[in-house]
């Protein structure tokens, strides 16, 4: 059963070691489009790069027409023989404190995956040749696991991730983070502290910890602040235009109405036309290069999040599915001009047990990512992506 919308802190959301360390097997089949998962082989030397990245990725991903399935597990991803492996193999838990992909932010054809209590994942293009998709980890070990991710965002071009003490459903007894937000580079394999000035206004040091950000339609960023360790919380919410100068006091009504999904007609035409194809009703959250956070449309601002969708304008692509993984896409002249849909090409992801739904989609090259977790009311148990070739 899907989690009902909550738009203020993206909580619909809650939604590798032993096989994927550097004695990870060769997975083939005798099939007629093979996928792999490898050791990271060197791509093709190039004579203009003096120096490799210190971070060389965990694995190479070869999608191909049948899907690699991975659960995140305390090492990082792990892969699964099917989806099948991964029912029932972690107890429910509150979605704050559970490990899940959190947000997704793309630029060109990367991918780049908040996971909740842990850290980073990326996929990236290996090798255009045979179609390979290198996946990373930046593990963030103690200083995110009591936390829960409350923003994903690209700040100055930077992936920057909030984290935040979510006192909601027990008291952990950690410290409140610091550093509060951090992001990642190819030089070291664990995250790096991202220093965005507005939010130090309110320091960890006097009990302020900032549990949401993000960047509104209207051209502000709006985020909240909340002063623990007494009776009762005080609370602060400021919207900035460009996160530098200190922000400005607003009410707790507009800070709410800044996170109201934005009208359909506000998506880029790409995807305006692939949800008017599929006659889409509810919040639509969308993933695009061109975004600098997730996004989301709706005609009716009550409804919930029933559609996820992937877009971009170089190569030309969308693709949107429902919660189950049916849905449509478009990859510009590769898309088959003669389906009933106008354009559109069919797209069935594979079916998922019971209780478990995707929860987020994008397109690294032509590997298509989907995001699915186990969900109870506002609990989650297993969590995890597959991998798959676009058709």
């Amino acid at each position: 059963m899907a989690l009902p919308v909550n738009l203020c802190d993206n909580g619909f959301m809650r939604i590798f070691a032993a096989g994927l360390m550097c004695g990870m097997l060769l997975l083939s089949c005798a099939r007629s489009d093979r996928n792999d998962v490898s050791p990271a082989a060197a791509p093709p030397a190039d004579d203009s790069v003096a120096l490799p990245p210190a971070v060389q990725p965990m694995a190479v991903l070869r999608a191909g027409e049948y899907p690699l399935w991975f659960q995140l597990g305390p090492q990082g991803p792990e892969l699964l023989n099917s989806i099948d492996e991964a029912r029932y193999s972690r107890a429910l838990i509150p979605w704050p404190l559970a490990p899940h992909v959190r947000f997704i932010l793309a630029r060109a054809d990367d991918i780049f995956i908040a996971i909740n209590t842990d850290g980073f994942l990326t996929f990236s293009p290996w090798n255009e040749a045979d179609g390979g998709t290198a996946l990373y980890r930046f593990s963030g070990g103690d200083s995110w696991q009591p936390y829960t991710v409350g923003a994903f965002v690209f700040y100055d071009d930077t992936p920057a991730a909030l984290l935040y003490r979510d006192d909601r459903f027990l008291d952990s007894g950690a410290a409140l983070p610091s550093p509060r937000a951090w992001t990642f580079n190819m030089e070291t394999p664990a995250p790096v502290a991202c220093n965005i000035p507005t939010l130090d206004f309110f320091p960890v040091r006097d009990g302020w910890d900032i549990d949401a950000l993000r960047f509104s339609a209207d051209g502000f960023w709006y985020y909240r602040a909340v002063k623990k360790g007494r009776a009762e919380n005080e609370i602060r919410f400021l919207r900035s235009r460009g996160l530098e100068p200190q922000g400005e006091a607003i009410g707790s009504g507009t800070f709410y109405n800044s996170a109201l999904p934005e009208a359909p007609s506000a998506a880029p035409a790409a995807l305006q036309s692939l949800l008017a194809a599929m006659d889409t009703t509810g919040t639509v959250m969308a993933v695009s290069p061109e975004f600098n956070s997730q996004r989301y449309f709706a005609n009716n601002a009550d409804g919930q999040v029933s559609v996820l969708a992937y877009c971009r304008s170089v190569p030309p692509a969308a693709l949107a599915i429902d919660l189950r993984g049916r849905g449509l896409f478009s990859a510009g002249e590769a898309a088959a001009p003669d389906t009933a849909a106008k354009g559109f090409t069919p797209l069935a992801l594979p079916a998922l047990p019971e209780n478990f739904v995707y929860t987020g989609i994008a397109l690294s090259g032509q590997t298509i990512v989907a995001v699915w977790e186990e969900q109870e009311e506002y609990s989650i148990g297993a969590a995890g992506f597959m991998v798959l070739r676009l058709p």
